[in-house]
C-alpha cells in the first residue's frame, strides 16, 4: 500500500536534512577542516545535523518493510549509534527509494536514483579514504548523492500530493 502521509514527510525532512548538510560544508569549506570539527561554528552546525539525525528516525531502525499492493519491499540499512551523516544519507536514500517504489513510481526512475546513491556513496568513499585526500571524488559523490536525495523528496512530493 501506498504511504502518501510518510512520503511527504519525508520529502520535507529530506528538504531540511540537506540545510543542515549544506551548512556543515560551508563551514568546512570556510575554515578549511575536511575532517572533525576544529572549530565553534563548525561544531555548532555539526551539531545540528546530528541532532537532527538522531531525532529523525532514520538511524534507529535496522530493518523496515513497506508492504506494497502486490508485493512486499523490504530493505536492510546499517545504521550508526553515533549519529555520523554517511550513515544517515545511505539510510534516508533508502528510505526515500523504498516510499518512492511504494507509491509505484516508474521502476527505471527508481532505479536511477538507486544508482546515483550507490555511485555517489562509492566516490565518496573512495576520495576520502585516500592520503592525500582525493577531494574531487568526495566532492562528486557528495553532490551526486545531495542530487539523488534532493530529486527523490521532491519526487516523493509529486507522487503522494497527485494520489
Amino acid at each position: 500500500m501506498p504511504l502518501p502521509v510518510t512520503a511527504v514527510a519525508a520529502a520535507l525532512l529530506t528538504a531540511l536534512y540537506l540545510v543542515l548538510c549544506i551548512r556543515v560544508i560551508g563551514q568546512r569549506r570556510a575554515r578549511g577542516i575536511a575532517l572533525g570539527t576544529g572549530h565553534p561554528a563548525l561544531e555548532r552546525a555539526y551539531r545540528a545535523q546530528a541532532n537532527f539525525a538522531e531525532y529523525v528516525p532514520l538511524e534507529h531502525a535496522a530493518f523496515t518493510c513497506v508492504h506494497a499492493a502486490r508485493s512486499s519491499l523490504c530493505w536492510i540499512a546499517r545504521f550508526s549509534a553515533f549519529g555520523d551523516s554517511a550513515s544517515t544519507h545511505r539510510a534516508l536514500g533508502l528510505i526515500l527509494l523504498g516510499l518512492l517504489e511504494g507509491l509505484r513510481a516508474p521502476v527505471p526512475l527508481v532505479f536511477g536514483l538507486a544508482a546515483a546513491l550507490v555511485l555517489g556513496r562509492a566516490l565518496h568513499a573512495f576520495g576520502i579514504s585516500r592520503e592525500p585526500e582525493e577531494l574531487r571524488f568526495r566532492v562528486a559523490g557528495m553532490v551526486l548523492t545531495f542530487a539523488m536525495l534532493a530529486a527523490t523528496g521532491l519526487l516523493l512530493a509529486g507522487f503522494a500530493l497527485a494520489g
